[in-house]
């Protein structure tokens, strides 16, 4: 019966108190039916046996990971497990109606379990939640950590996430860990009432540090269970090629990734320069390597260099990238992408003879009304070119939209539609 009893624990996922409750059999005959030293008595034989004849309960993923229900899809999490924790113990499920229980069984304590979704809605709110997750999330945490964390002083970013962990996963709340980093060594109280308000939950389980490095408030979300974080790093690896594969979700992922790794970078002329994703170099290379090839099925060129950064340049790269909606998540960051576009300086091409008929006067009293030199507007007429805070000045909105032919900012040559109605408009 030794085989058998270790079948059985191996199978279901058991430890051996558990299996003497389930069999009724005396835990220290099982002990020693384990090692082989007892014999068991017949009936405590029929029982094991029936024990040993059940389905197995190991974690063998073997299907699709997206399941289409009523035109909706939805992740299989069954299919997204491994088949062993990070410390390499078996991993069980059992279905429990429309949810699924996971647990893995150490040899010397209790179980770690965790009850979810057995399925769970792959929408593009999701996508993004998991893109700023993997942005400010921890994805390579050491073998003893057992932690899923995140982290963010935007407070608007913090509550996405804490979300996207409660909506979409349904844990609990009373199992997330929410703590505060701050700098302040007064209105602690002020503080706490404002995330709990912000995520709804009771102040009294927010836990505060003082972070005396820290120039901003730092919120940190936490989940103390193994089995979410084995849920949690295997996401990305099982779904990044249906990402890369639509573009609703490349968007949304590039979307939630860029709110919590991107930056925009302002030249010194206050105009912008690049936008950029940080990555560690050492650890997240691959990631670097994806993002570059989302952003190439979308028409974006990138770079990246060994310091850990992918960046983009062009105007017209950087507009395409706005226009996605890329930066739209984190406010601060739009709200200074658009802040530095509106400070280019932009020169507006017309059709050929266009620029002729506005200048209805002498060039001499067209130039001293623009305040410019007589030359300037020669020149303007001849290369069918002005500058747009002169075109300003003769033409209203709507006729300098719908007259141009392309703009140029520094040495871009910008001819989309889009971009073009984008810049023009940005500059009223």
């Amino acid at each position: 019966m030794e085989e058998i009893v270790k079948s059985i624990l191996s199978k279901q996922g058991i430890s051996l108190q558990k299996l003497s409750i389930r069999a009724d059999i005396p835990f220290w005959t099982l002990w020693h039916a384990r090692k082989g030293n007892l014999y068991l008595k017949t009936n405590q034989i029929k029982e094991l046996n029936k024990l040993y004849k059940l389905p197995s309960l190991e974690v063998k993923p073997n299907g699709n990971i997206l399941k289409n229900i009523n035109n909706t899809n939805y992740i299989s999490l069954y299919n997204i497990l491994p088949e062993k924790s990070r410390n390499n113990f078996k991993l069980y499920s059992k279905n429990n109606n429309k949810k699924i229980l996971i647990w893995y069984q150490p040899l010397t304590r209790g179980s770690t379990e965790l009850l979810l979704p057995k399925y769970v809605l792959f929408d593009e709110t999701f996508i993004t939640g998991l893109g700023l997750s993997i942005g400010d999330g921890l994805n390579n945490p050491g073998i003893k950590n057992t932690h899923y964390n995140f982290s963010n002083t935007n407070l608007g970013l913090i509550k996405f996430n804490y979300d996207w962990l409660v909506n979409y996963f349904k844990l609990d709340k009373n199992k997330i860990q929410v703590y505060i980093v701050t700098p302040l060594k007064n209105k602690l109280n002020y503080q706490k009432q404002l995330v709990a308000r912000l995520l709804k939950i009771d102040k009294n389980i927010i836990k505060i540090y003082k972070g005396y490095r820290h120039k901003k408030l730092v919120v940190v979300i936490q989940i103390g269970n193994a089995i979410f974080q084995c849920v949690y790093l295997n996401l990305f690896k099982k779904l990044k090629n249906n990402i890369l594969n639509n573009k609703e979700y490349r968007i949304s992922f590039l979307k939630g990734l860029f709110a919590a790794e991107g930056h925009v970078k302002h030249s010194r002329y206050n105009t912008i320069e690049s936008i950029s994703f940080a990555f560690n170099p050492k650890t997240e290379k691959e990631l670097a390597l994806f993002i570059k090839t989302c952003l190439e099925k979308d028409s974006i060129n990138s770079k990246i260099n060994e310091k850990g950064y992918l960046y983009i340049c062009n105007y017209n790269n950087m507009l395409k990238f706005h226009s996605l909606g890329l930066i739209d998540l984190n406010k601060e960051k739009k709200d200074k992408f658009i802040r530095l576009c509106k400070n280019a300086k932009i020169h507006v091409h017309f059709k050929k003879g266009y620029v002729k008929k506005l200048i209805k006067t002498s060039q001499r009293k067209m130039a001293d009304k623009l305040n410019i030199c007589q030359p300037t507007i020669s020149h303007y007429i001849n290369k069918d070119f002005i500058k747009l805070n002169i075109a300003k000045i003769i033409l209203n909105k709507k006729d300098l939209i719908n007259n141009s032919k392309f703009i140029k900012v520094t040495n871009n040559v910008i001819n989309n539609k889009e971009n073009i109605d984008f810049m023009i408009n940005n500059s009223y």
